[in-house]
């Protein structure tokens, strides 16, 4: 008898600690998806619309062969897909062929560099960063500075410096 009662007392304490425990991890779970929610910041998708090229400071509009896709956000992430750009941009030293898994690149290491309000209300935002290329041959991976112009929630355009080169690129992005 005695033997029956402790043990429903026993498993009726576990029943009450795992009611108990249950609800701690709730609460747990419950907040850490609140912050992590709130920390993360919309990718958007875009297409490049227009694009120019610099050099030695004078503009020329381009072209690329492939269209340009772009994702990037207002925290400095950016990948850009669109093999022929890719190419034109490192000068030739990145091998890639398009609609493979080495026609894109990522912007890695970012760092905010300077911010600038304009009187239309656009934000330019400076961003220095590796950018990773995936080649046939390996990895690329030039030091760049990327401008991103800002409407609100959207970027408009971006301007890329490759420092390995002295190319720049302006792209301005159709959000798709």
């Amino acid at each position: 008898m005695f033997f029956v009662c402790f043990k429903k007392k026993l498993y009726l304490s576990y029943i009450f600690k795992w009611t108990v425990m249950k609800k701690h991890y709730f609460f747990f779970i419950l907040i850490l998806s609140l912050f992590k929610s709130h920390a993360q910041e919309m990718i958007q998708e875009a297409v490049v619309s227009k694009s120019y090229v610099g050099y030695d400071g004078e503009w020329q509009n381009t072209s690329f062969k492939t269209p340009v896709i772009v994702h990037s956000n207002r925290l400095g992430f950016l990948k850009i897909s669109g093999a022929d750009f890719l190419i034109k941009l490192s000068g030739d030293k990145a091998k890639m062929e398009e609609n493979t898994a080495y026609d894109s690149a990522e912007l890695t290491s970012q760092e905010l560099v300077n911010t600038k309000n304009e009187k239309n209300g656009l934000v330019s935002s400076t961003y220095k960063g590796k950018l990773v290329y995936k080649t046939i041959d390996g990895v690329y991976t030039p030091d760049v500075s990327v401008v991103y112009t800002i409407n609100q929630a959207d970027i408009l355009r971006l301007k890329i410096s490759n420092n390995k080169n002295s190319k720049e690129y302006i792209l301005d992005l159709e959000i798709k």
